[in-house]
């Protein structure tokens, strides 16, 4: 085997260290599979008459609401994001090109224009108070290469920050794959009017199409985001966690990966290597190569980390961290 794909590599997935293989990593993200279209039916909102302002309104989140909202161009989106760059955690400011104009931007700035709910610092927004700090939101972005820790999480126990999530979700991910100029799309209504009702819904299985869609390279359609808004979605599903009307059933996810790659977890993998080698393969000289390889694992290298299969490239590079110098990105 290669000497570079039998290293093992450590990444970060809600702040718990897993280790893995870079082979089975590159495997893995080579054979993933592309989701299929979501079906859902739709609720009636004749009464909304599909006005997107008045919707809102009804549900008693007029605090969502953009002025004006036909303001967010999917583009001008990409651009921001996918340029995004910092100048350093002490610099305190972030750097972005958008139709090759340079703009800084502060953290705080950068904060408020992603919706994220600040923590630390004491400020005064909308009738409500807000902490702020900038290590954490830096760290938050994943843009100064610290690996989450238990104490970085944003506080999830009110209901503000969740709802301003699951607005960013839908304004930062649904909008721009629309690539076009409407605020919401039928889809993105019916996951409000669900979570407004309180009824379940399985948000993981969406985030999955999402990643899906556009971590597949031979995608025609421009990506609307660059690394960073992978991870900044990951880690608002940490913040959904909590939110009652929204269930992320990450095991569901991970499941569904591996299931797909043909690769089971620990015990599930053990069981099936001790069922084969007595039942089907009597000489281990016989073990097809790719079997002998899963075999081989030692109890930290299963993929437990499968669902970050569904991410683009650069979901690796900033959550991996490269156990020796030697160690190759996995987007070269």
């Amino acid at each position: 085997m290669n000497r570079v794909f039998s290293q093992t590599f450590t990444g970060y997935l809600f702040s718990e260290p897993i280790s893995f293989s870079r082979h089975r990593f590159a495997l893995a993200y080579e054979n993933r599979p592309i989701a299929t279209p979501i079906h859902v039916h739709l609720p009636d909102f004749v009464e909304y008459g599909l006005d997107v302002g008045d919707f809102i309104h009804n549900l008693g989140w007029d605090f969502l609401l953009l002025d004006p909202p036909s303001l967010i161009c999917p583009e001008l989106v990409q651009y921001f994001y996918s340029n995004l760059r910092s100048f350093g955690l002490q610099s305190r400011c972030f750097s972005t090109v958008v139709y090759g104009h340079l703009v800084t931007i502060p953290v705080p700035e950068l904060a408020r224009i992603l919706n994220i709910p600040p923590v630390g610092e004491v400020l005064a927004h909308e009738s409500e108070l807000w902490r702020y700090n900038f290590d954490i939101s830096a760290e938050f972005l994943q843009l100064t290469g610290i690996h989450p820790g238990p104490a970085t999480f944003l506080p999830v126990n009110s209901v503000m920050p969740r709802l301003r999530a699951l607005y960013f979700v839908i304004t930062r991910i649904f909008l721009p794959r629309t690539q076009s100029l409407d605020i919401i799309l039928p889809l993105d209504l019916w996951i409000m009017a669900h979570a407004a009702a309180g009824i379940p819904l399985d948000f993981s299985y969406l985030l999955f199409e999402v990643f899906m869609t556009y971590g597949d390279s031979s995608f025609p359609g421009p990506l609307p985001f660059g690394p960073l808004i992978t991870q900044l979605i990951i880690r608002l599903g940490i913040s959904f966690t909590s939110f009652h009307t929204v269930q992320p059933s990450w095991v569901f996810l991970i499941d569904q990966v591996l299931d797909e790659l043909e690769i089971s977890n620990e015990g599930e993998m053990d069981a099936a290597d001790t069922e084969e080698d007595e039942d089907e393969v009597d000489d281990p000289e016989e073990v097809p190569e790719d079997v002998a390889e899963a075999a081989g694992n030692d109890d930290d290298d299963l993929d437990r980390f499968g669902a970050a299969v569904v991410m683009p490239g650069g979901f690796s590079r900033r959550l991996v961290d490269y156990s020796s110098d030697e160690s190759v990105s996995l987007a070269d």
